[in-house]
């Protein structure tokens, strides 16, 4: 088990490659992922538009009885990955399904031929921070006012770098 489940806390998982149809539930598990963080969830129509787009690749995780427990979005661009968002609902957080997720996103990744991944986490995000932390993510910059909150504020995001799969042709990236 990730991110700090525990035996009595873990819960059955299903991870599939979301559908369009899968929208709605998914926006429902950001926005109110999000909800604490000052940031906005994303609506209905810009995760469809997201999950059409063939270059992205959203894995969903239900419970046994179906319902959405939360997702990871990753964009793939021949060498390099991008972890778009990743969100679990309030009510199944601190079960390991995030980590879940992610671990399914790199695996996803690296079979895509990606090498490396990226992603932008809230400097301010330390629950966020410390799965990709797990995972072995290091950081490689700071994007500064990088998030708008809903009250006008702006944070940091913090750039995190792992390095995946063998042969990945990294060196040609720098």
């Amino acid at each position: 088990m990730t991110g700090g489940a525990t035996a009595a806390t873990a819960v059955r998982l299903r991870i599939r490659r979301a559908g369009v149809d899968d929208a709605a539930g998914l926006a429902a598990i950001h926005e109110a992922a999000f909800a604490g963080t000052g940031e906005r969830g994303w609506r209905e129509e810009e995760i469809a538009r997201l999950i059409a787009d063939d270059t992205i690749t959203t894995l969903l995780a239900t419970l046994a009885d179906g319902r959405p427990a939360g997702f990871v979005m990753t964009r793939l661009g021949g060498l390099v990955a991008d972890i778009l968002s990743i969100a679990v609902a309030p009510a199944f957080q601190r079960r390991g399904i995030g980590g879940r997720l992610l671990a399914a996103a790199l695996t996803d990744a690296a079979a895509g031929g990606a090498g490396r991944v990226f992603l932008e986490v809230a400097a301010d995000n330390a629950a966020a921070q410390a799965l990709y932390r797990q995972q072995k993510f290091e950081p490689v910059g700071v994007r500064k006012n990088y998030y708008r909150r809903a009250d006008g504020s702006r944070a940091d995001a913090l750039v995190l770098l792992l390095p995946i799969g063998g042969g990945c042709g990294c060196d040609e990236l720098s």
